[in-house]
């Protein structure tokens, strides 16, 4: 996706983003060294946002909507489970005004893999997403279909396509959870975070954009 005339990207931005995903996706399917991993990439995140000019919140969600594809993340929910473990390679979100479905790709440790559907709904402030709130966890076909559109996908399951197909997790539906902040963003990357709490900790989600989602067996 060309960058955006409205927003133009210096040399600089473009090689700490370079950088950034080098680390990211060299590491993207671990989950037992993410101290290592946000200490490579939390300078070259916060150089990344000294020399790009502020914006709100609001003036960046029209480059937030669409699709996106994680490239890594500590968030600790992401890490293998009793009941299995994540495809990290195949964690998904797509942005829509005021709500959000995260989609994932979930391998049980009995049986075949499952596709998740998480939806987010927010609200916007100047300074960040207010606390999102879920509304809706659910699993619906079983593995991601190959070359599938992300946007199609998000909307059949905000049509309501796999409601009777709740999540097999406790959930957290209608509980506020952290705000967010979209601490950076352009036509094609992205960093989301949420504010420190009182250990000055917090965790973050680099992510590209996309408009398909890849076949779980590509190798793309």
């Amino acid at each position: 996706i060309p960058t955006s005339p409205r927003y133009p990207i210096s040399s600089e931005a473009r090689a700490l983003k370079e950088q950034i995903l080098k680390i990211a996706y060299a590491n993207q399917t671990r989950t037992d060294n993410t101290a290592e991993v946000r200490a490579q990439i939390d300078p070259l995140i916060h150089r990344l946002i000294s020399i790009t000019p502020e914006r709100t919140e609001p003036q960046k969600i029209p480059q937030v909507l669409g699709g996106w594809n994680q490239a890594w993340s500590d968030a600790p929910f992401f890490a293998p489970n009793p009941l299995g473990a994540y495809d990290l390679t195949k964690i998904y979100q797509v942005v829509f005004p005021g709500y959000y479905w995260n989609i994932s790709r979930f391998v049980p440790k009995d049986g075949p893999p499952l596709t998740g559907f998480l939806r987010g709904a927010f609200g916007v402030t100047d300074d960040s997403l207010k606390p999102v709130v879920f509304t809706k966890d659910v699993f619906g076909v079983g593995d991601i279909p190959p070359r599938f559109d992300a946007l199609t996908f998000a909307i059949r399951a905000e049509a309501g396509e796999w409601d009777k197909q709740p999540s097999p997790f406790d959930s957290e539906l209608g509980k506020p959870q952290s705000p967010l902040v979209n601490a950076y963003v352009d036509d094609n990357f992205r960093v989301l975070t949420n504010p420190p709490d009182k250990n000055g900790r917090n965790v973050l989600f680099i992510l590209v954009r996309i408009s398909v989602i890849p076949s779980a067996r590509s190798k793309d």
